[in-house]
């Protein structure tokens, strides 16, 4: 079964790879991504590392517009911004949490909104990294 999560952002801040990196390494995430990744033009599946182990995750830009047909309850909240960053991931642990770091880095970077439709729960990006980080804490306890 996969989940899916959503970042909702303007899309001329849409980043290039490098520069959404670059935030991914402030925030201390063990997220790589694919260094030839084009966020603009590629969709589909995304070659990744968490932790040093290889991954990825399933990345979609869609009209914001059309995700909030599923999500009316927000389209206050997420106000102007037209891009919507899909991210689709399955269970496996590195995935989800490269996933999960990618897009909170991603909430952060653009001013966006990170939506986590499974537990209903909208966060700005300054929330959006504080809650990843709690994540990767929780799961460092469980080790």
């Amino acid at each position: 079964m996969s989940l899916e999560l959503h970042v909702f952002l303007d899309d001329s801040a849409v980043p290039s790879c490098a520069q959404w990196q670059s935030v991914i390494a402030q925030c201390g995430f063990p997220t790589i991504l694919d260094a030839t990744l084009d966020p603009r033009n590629d969709a589909g599946f995304i070659m990744a590392s968490f932790a040093g182990k290889e991954t990825g995750f399933e990345l979609y830009l869609e009209i914001a517009a059309d995700v909030l047909e599923g999500y009316r309850h927000l389209k206050a909240r997420v106000g102007s911004r037209d891009c919507c960053a899909t991210f689709r991931f399955g269970r496996d642990i590195e995935e989800m949490f490269a996933a999960m770091t990618a897009a909170a880095a991603l909430t952060k970077l653009s001013d966006g909104r990170y939506y986590f439709p499974d537990e209903d729960v909208l966060y700005n990006g300054d929330q959006a990294i504080e809650a990843a980080q709690e994540e990767l804490d929780d799961a460092s306890e469980m080790e």
